[in-house]
């Protein structure tokens, strides 16, 4: 039988842990890439009943993964169907790289934000997003519109993630 000194268990010990580390910190940083997206509605403008403006949305984007992703467009949906306008946005397409944080600027025409704030229905925004893998995402921020100085609901605030894959 062998007999070794505590001092060279300790080392052994020792390398091997360090071994380990040096596993999951090269695994870490080279190999596991993870897609993840945290947003917020920044702010809503809402114009007069009688003015011609559009409503205003401004969300904040933060890629919190590692890699990148295309913000490719967004789409509004309402649960008990119907007519939506199609968004048009400058902003979009858009890439966030891993930490990058941007906001986005949306338009709605003013008679329809108006008409859903009268039947108190949500609306969601659903955006579109592709990682630089290739798989693709969509997320989804619910709003509920208010006006005639009625405070929005807390909710509109809360924030959103990038969601699951779609296959």
């Amino acid at each position: 039988m062998v007999s070794m000194n505590p001092g060279t268990v300790i080392s052994l010990v020792l390398s091997a842990f360090a071994l380990l580390v040096s596993g999951a910190t090269l695994y870490l940083t080279l190999l596991r890439k993870k897609a993840a997206l945290v947003g917020c509605i920044l702010a809503m403008t809402i114009p007069e009943a009688v003015d011609r403006e559009d409503w205003n949305f401004e969300f904040a984007l933060a890629n919190t993964g590692d890699v990148e992703l295309l913000l490719r467009d967004v789409d509004v949906d309402l649960p008990t169907g119907g007519l939506v306008p199609e968004i048009a946005s400058a902003a979009c397409p858009v890439v966030l790289g891993p930490g990058q944080v941007r906001s986005l600027a949306l338009k709605l025409p003013n008679k329809f934000c108006r008409r859903i704030s009268q039947s108190r229905e949500p609306l969601t925004f659903k955006l579109h997003f592709f990682s630089s893998r290739g798989t693709a995402y969509i997320s989804r921020a619910s709003v509920t519109l208010t006006e005639g100085g009625i405070e929005a609901p807390k909710s509109n605030w809360a924030p959103f993630t990038l969601g699951r894959a779609v296959r």
